[in-house]
C-alpha cells in the first residue's frame, strides 16, 4: 500500500513539473515570415540628403577622443533544432538557423544567424541569408523584443552592412560597408526618434578606403579608422554630422542652376510655352504663355524628389496639381513633366526641356 501511494505521488508529481515546463513554452509561436518588415537604408535615400563631411586627426587624437564602451552585447537567446527562438513581449517569435543542407538553400531559402543584442534599444539583430544563382546574400535586420516589428538594414553590395555602433545619447545608429568588387566604402547615418523608429540621415562614400572601425566620441561627433592599403597603414578621420557640407550645396546649385525653355502645339493649335529661371532650388521664377494667356510666379521653391528630379509647386492654390510641375534630368538632356503637361497633350505626360543657359 505504501508503495502504491509513492508510486502514485510521484506520478503526480512528475505530471505537475510537466505542466511547468509546459507553461513556460505556452507562448504563441510566430514564424518571422509572418512578421512586420520595414526596409530602410536604399541608395536613392541617402543621394538627395546632405552628405558628412569628414577631417583627417592622428590616430593618438582618434584614441583619445573614441568611446569604447559596447553598446552591443552577445546576450544568449533559445536554439533548439537548428531554430532560434526570440521572446517578443507574450510572444516567441521563430526564425530558422543555418542548414547543411546545400540544395534546400539553392532552392531560394532563408536562413538566420543570431548575431547580438541592443539593450539601450530594446532590439534583436540577426543575420538574414539566401542564395540566388550561385551568389551568397545576406541583410542586416533588427528585431523589437517590444512588439516584434523588424527593421532591415539594406546595403549596397550582396553581404551585409556591418553591426551598428549606437550614439551615447541613443539618437543615432552609424554602420559602413566596405564593397567587395572595388575598394571603396559607405557610410551612413541613421537618425532615431522618441519611438526608436529609423530613418536615414546622413552618408558618405570614401573611395579607395576600406572601413576598419567606427566609434562615437559624443553624440554628434563620430570617429573612422580606414586604410588604403588592405590595413598596413591607417588613416584617421571625424566628422560633427551636424555640419553642413558646403561642397554638397554648391553642387546642387550648379547642377540645376540655369534658364529652361519648353513649348508644345496641342491637338487645338494652342501653343503653351514655359520659361523657367533656377537661380537656386529656393528661388526659381516661371512665367507662362498659355496661347496668349500669360501668368508669371517668383520666389517659388522646389523639392527634391531625387539626385535627378525636383518637384516645384508654382501655384498650391490650383486643384488636382494643376499648378505642379516636374524637373527631370537623363545625361545631359532635360524633360517636364506633371498634370499641366499632359493636358496639353493628352497621352504624353512629358515635353523636352531645353536648358538655355
Amino acid at each position: 500500500m505504501k508503495q502504491l501511494s509513492l508510486l502514485l505521488l510521484l506520478i503526480f508529481g512528475f505530471t505537475s513539473c510537466q505542466k511547468q515546463i509546459d507553461n513556460s513554452h505556452s507562448k504563441l509561436i510566430i514564424n518571422i515570415a509572418e512578421a512586420k518588415y520595414e526596409t530602410i537604408g536604399f541608395s536613392d535615400k541617402y543621394e538627395v540628403l546632405p552628405k558628412l563631411n569628414i577631417q583627417e586627426i592622428s590616430e593618438d587624437a582618434f584614441n583619445k577622443l573614441k568611446i569604447t564602451k559596447n553598446s552591443f552585447q552577445q546576450t544568449p537567446i533559445k536554439k533548439n533544432k537548428g531554430n532560434y527562438f526570440l521572446d517578443i513581449n507574450n510572444k516567441t517569435l521563430q526564425l530558422k538557423g543555418e542548414n547543411d543542407n546545400e540544395t534546400e538553400k539553392k532552392q531560394g531559402g532563408i536562413w538566420y544567424n543570431y548575431l547580438g543584442f541592443y539593450p539601450s534599444l530594446d532590439m534583436y539583430a540577426v543575420s538574414a541569408n539566401s542564395v540566388s544563382e550561385g551568389i551568397d546574400f545576406s541583410d542586416f535586420e533588427l528585431i523589437n523584443k517590444s512588439n516584434g516589428k523588424i527593421v532591415k538594414i539594406v546595403s549596397p553590395g550582396d553581404d551585409k552592412i556591418e553591426n551598428p555602433v549606437l550614439s551615447p545619447q541613443i539618437n543615432y545608429l552609424a554602420y559602413f560597408h566596405n564593397q567587395i568588387y572595388d575598394n571603396n566604402s559607405f557610410f551612413g547615418i541613421l537618425k532615431i526618434d522618441s519611438n526608436k523608429d529609423l530613418r536615414e540621415y546622413k552618408s558618405l562614400i570614401l573611395e579607395n578606403f576600406k572601413i576598419y572601425q567606427v566609434n562615437w566620441s559624443d553624440d554628434h561627433l563620430i570617429l573612422i579608422k580606414a586604410s588604403t592599403d588592405g590595413g598596413k597603414t591607417f588613416k584617421y578621420y571625424r566628422s560633427d554630422i551636424l555640419s553642413k557640407n558646403i561642397n554638397q550645396g554648391l553642387e546642387e546649385k550648379e547642377e540645376w542652376e540655369g534658364t529652361y525653355h519648353s513649348e508644345a502645339i496641342n491637338r487645338d493649335n494652342a501653343k503653351t510655352v514655359f520659361d523657367i529661371n533656377i537661380k537656386s532650388l529656393d528661388n526659381i521664377s516661371i512665367n507662362i504663355d498659355d496661347d496668349g494667356s500669360k501668368e508669371s510666379y517668383s520666389n517659388i521653391k522646389a523639392e527634391t524628389i531625387n539626385k535627378d528630379k525636383i518637384k516645384v509647386i508654382y501655384n498650391s492654390s490650383f486643384e488636382d496639381d494643376m499648378g505642379t510641375i516636374y524637373i527631370e534630368k537623363s545625361d545631359d538632356k532635360f524633360y517636364i513633366s506633371g498634370t499641366p503637361i499632359y493636358l496639353i497633350n493628352p497621352g504624353n505626360n512629358e515635353m523636352p526641356l531645353k536648358k538655355i543657359k
